[in-house]
């Protein structure tokens, strides 16, 4: 038996990532976005327009223009069919990782959303990439950045990795992982006061929440299972997970209180990876459709991320308010491998993200 130990900064990364883990990708057509209901019913939320915004409680989360980006990695991805959404709901409960031998075999980890004939996208390597360019990264101002490998850590730029900022919508993620954890995502949710005489599965609310960045959605969930008890079930799988430097004050990230480190946001990352992939395969989609259950009526959602239905592109979250200014999350795929990029209060968001993807492909294979 030969055992491997690896240190990265002094930082604990926790389980390494299975060889059996794979991404499937959802390249979707262009959406065009419209208000009202037509003959059928349909009714589409959302918007492409930059200077559009989604507000509650009197902040908000800027919706972004869409890109239909295609990557040359397309035949590398895409190996495993679309997943069906019942087969979803039936995905949720906290599973321990199972050996690398085991995933192997099986070619799917217990619990996730891939087929037993996905393509491996990244196997356990001590150092998955090897430098060959001198270039320095272009990076415009940032509070915080890290690039770094998903599965084992590797940290190939950093920025004040260990800076507590405000993580806006980015805690979506971890709202996210706490309604996977309740495994009731078939339930049905009513919206309350908040979103008033609607109702939605709790796997519906998921998509608007991850997709669009809807505040709404995710109050209504953290409501449902009991608003104090969720925030003390965000909190104590924080706790769990090692995240020294994490709080969240509410589900949405609309308190300043709400704040973490780019290290520490990379550990919920790989966790959500590693135990809820299926909220990164919901990221990483233009656009989805959810039914609002009382009168049967279709709504389309629309992702407020540029990456999202880039072939290339596995999951990641956007945030934004007044005081954390633009974060985002993204995971890339790259010679078959999760790539994190992390940047945490800037102007420039997807530009500065573009930059760095573009950076490292230039410098590292």
């Amino acid at each position: 038996m030969v055992v491997l130990t690896f240190f990265f900064n002094q930082k604990t990364y926790g389980n390494l990532a299975s060889l059996g883990e794979a991404f499937t990708v959802s390249a979707e057509s262009h959406q065009t976005v419209f208000s009202g209901q037509n003959s059928e019913g349909l009714v589409t939320v959302g918007t492409i327009e930059s200077g559009d915004q989604k507000v509650l409680n009197g902040t908000s989360e800027n919706l972004s223009s869409e890109e239909d980006g295609i990557s040359s990695e397309i035949n590398e991805i895409i190996t495993t069919p679309k997943v069906d959404k019942n087969e979803l709901l039936k995905v949720g409960k906290e599973t321990s990782t199972p050996s690398l031998t085991s995933q192997a075999q099986a070619g799917s980890p217990d619990g996730g959303f891939f087929s037993g004939g996905a393509e491996v996208v990244g196997s356990v390597t001590a150092n998955p990439f090897r430098k060959y360019g001198e270039e320095k990264p272009n990076l415009g101002l940032a509070e915080a950045v890290l690039v770094s490998d998903l599965l084992t850590g590797e940290v190939y730029f950093s920025l004040n990795p260990d800076k507590r900022w405000p993580t806006a919508s980015i805690t979506k993620l971890m709202t996210a992982a706490a309604v996977f954890q309740k495994n009731t995502l078939n339930a049905q949710v009513d919206g309350g006061v908040i979103l008033a005489g609607e109702k939605y599965t709790a796997y519906d609310l998921l998509e608007k929440m991850l997709i669009s960045s809807s505040n709404e959605a995710a109050e209504v969930l953290a409501t449902f299972y009991g608003y104090s008890d969720f925030m003390v079930s965000m909190n104590s799988m924080a706790k769990g997970w090692s995240l020294s430097e994490t709080f969240f004050k509410d589900p949405v990230g609309i308190s300043v209180s709400n704040q973490s480190t780019a290290f520490d946001l990379q550990r919920i990352v790989k966790r959500i990876y590693d135990t809820y992939p299926d909220v990164l395969k919901i990221t990483r989609r233009k656009s989805a459709d959810v039914t609002e259950i009382n009168l049967g009526r279709k709504q389309t959602v629309l992702s407020n991320n540029e990456f999202a239905g880039q072939v290339d592109f596995l999951g990641g979250k956007t945030g934004y308010t007044e005081d954390a200014l633009e974060n985002l999350v993204s995971i890339f795929s790259y010679n078959k491998r999760p790539l994190l990029i992390i940047i945490l209060g800037t102007q420039d968001r997807f530009g500065q993200t573009e930059g760095l993807f573009s950076w490292f492909k230039r410098n590292y294979k």
